[in-house]
């Protein structure tokens, strides 16, 4: 699939919460959702999910200095939202940063059991408004958050916006 932008649990008439418990899945080797711009996950809806398993890819892009996916983001209802790379294989590859709980609390972002995610820079309840314990693990072995930039001042996971938003690297896991 070709997307251009990705809105999944969006949230648009005010009173109503839509776009709630909204899944993406990208399984099995050739299984490809491909972004020529953002992808946000959880836009003002919680509950949502993304995997990416078996193999699959998934691609969104921005520039290296913006975000290009954002996971639980606008308010406060954004929570609970989930992400999940699993499976040797499985690349996530972002040409920006990830945002985690960008306003939304209890998002996870699971890298297992050889998945790979490519960004430029983690912010983790950026712009810091209340939003917190959302986790960032990376477990298994091969797996990997591998982030990188070009650009001078980027290349970094910044957990402080929130509260109690955690990283956690374990079982073999890595963070380049």
């Amino acid at each position: 699939v070709y997307d251009n932008a990705a809105y999944v649990g969006y949230f648009n008439n005010g009173t109503t919460l839509l776009g709630s418990g909204e899944r993406v899945t990208v399984t099995g080797p050739g299984s490809e959702w491909n972004n020529s711009a953002f992808v946000y996950l959880g836009y003002q809806g919680g509950g949502n999910s993304l995997i990416i398993s078996n193999g699959g890819y998934a691609k969104t892009v921005s520039t290296p200095t913006t975000a290009s996916l954002f996971i639980g983001d606008q308010t406060a209802a954004a929570g609970n939202n989930l992400v999940v790379v699993t499976g040797q294989g499985s690349i996530l590859t972002n040409t920006g940063g990830i945002n985690l709980g960008s306003y939304g609390s209890d998002n996870q972002f699971i890298i297992s059991d050889g998945g790979r995610v490519d960004a430029t820079h983690v912010l983790m309840g950026y712009p810091g408004v209340g939003t917190g314990n959302n986790l960032l693990r990376v477990t298994g072995s091969n797996s990997l958050l591998n982030i990188q930039s070009t650009v001078a001042g980027y290349g970094y996971i910044e957990p402080v916006y929130g509260p109690n938003n955690r990283i956690l690297i374990d079982n073999g896991g890595r963070l380049d």
